[in-house]
């Protein structure tokens, strides 16, 4: 295929943790493209070309995804490398590919790293400093070598910043509330809010029975104890399996007893079905302001304070106001 001037796409980590870091790549793919190449006497025009994918929530589907394409390393300009020491070419080859993907994608050292920079993206997020996922990644990929800086110059500022945020995002976590509702100081629950919990209820209980057969994939994948990242591969696969057959005998079923029934329950599992989600949108929101009546306000102010004082000092968020 390759000889043809055909193309091949290979995922070189050849693995699809969803961590935000570039794992070891296998050395197969360059050992394909220099032999391709030496069979045409390094004559190919064979390149690799670099792609990274970044998604905004690798492990929901239909997620944000922007793919970065970077440039295209020539395997004919090897050939030297590849005559002195195949293996020595390789891990050029490779050297070179995995510069290019730490470049396009948001590549953090390790788990400390990485969890430092979500807690700056979320702070940053509701300061209004990016609002899209384009801005975000263009942000956090500015945000990573001031952190990583900080971390080589002065470890012992950079233990007392994670500290500090871990403290304050821990307490926020412990008092069932987040960083949006507490700035937004969103303490009360309106009346109309009580009403909508109280008459939704019951229309959303009978949309998940009406429906239960959608919670089969996400159920199945929870018994099963998978890597979070290959939850939409398996609700896809299952949803396939087992769609198709639960929907025919059930129509069949419906439509034996009456055309009016079957058509009775396409109505309504359609209209409930489609009232789950926003209402458990609004519910995660009622426990927010629920739980926030409970907060310790100000002490949570005053932390998220300290965070910003050290977020100002070493310029990660120079652009965030206070909320007090």
């Amino acid at each position: 295929m390759i000889a043809d001037g055909g193309t091949i796409f290979m995922g070189p980590e050849a693995t699809s943790y969803t961590y935000r870091r570039i794992r070891p790549l296998k050395d197969g793919i360059a050992r394909i493209a220099l032999t391709a190449a030496r069979r045409q006497k390094f004559d190919s025009g064979l390149v690799i070309m670099p792609m990274g994918s970044n998604y905004s929530n690798p492990t929901r589907f239909r997620s944000e995804i922007i793919m970065n394409i970077g440039q295209p390393i020539h395997i004919d300009s090897f050939k030297e490398d590849y005559k002195k020491n195949k293996s020595l070419a390789a891990d050029k080859i490779i050297n070179a590919l995995r510069n290019q993907l730490e470049i396009l994608t948001i590549h953090t050292s390790d788990e400390i790293e990485n969890q430092l920079l979500r807690w700056n993206e979320e702070l940053a997020r509701n300061e209004k400093i990016f609002t899209s996922f384009p801005e975000q990644l263009d942000w956090s990929k500015k945000t990573i070598p001031i952190i990583r800086n900080i971390r080589q110059r002065i470890p012992k500022e950079f233990e007392s910043i994670w500290h500090t945020h871990y403290d304050y995002f821990n307490e926020l976590k412990a008092a069932g509330i987040d960083d949006k509702t507490l700035i937004k100081n969103n303490k009360g629950i309106s009346i109309s809010m009580h009403l909508i919990r109280i008459v939704g209820w019951p229309i959303q209980l009978v949309g998940k029975i009406l429906n239960f057969i959608w919670y089969v994939p996400l159920l199945l994948f929870q018994k099963m104890k998978l890597y979070e990242g290959y939850a939409s591969m398996v609700k896809i696969l299952t949803s396939l399996v087992i769609f198709p057959i639960f929907y025919l005998m059930l129509f069949a079923t419906l439509g034996y007893w009456g055309m009016k029934y079957l058509v009775g329950y396409i109505v309504a599992a359609l209209i409930t079905g489609l009232f789950i989600r926003p209402y458990e949108q609004f519910m995660k929101q009622y426990d927010m302001k629920k739980n926030a009546l409970r907060a310790n306000w100000g002490g949570l102010l005053s932390k998220r304070k300290k965070v910003l004082d050290l977020q100002r000092k070493h310029k990660l968020l120079p652009a965030l106001s206070f909320h007090t």
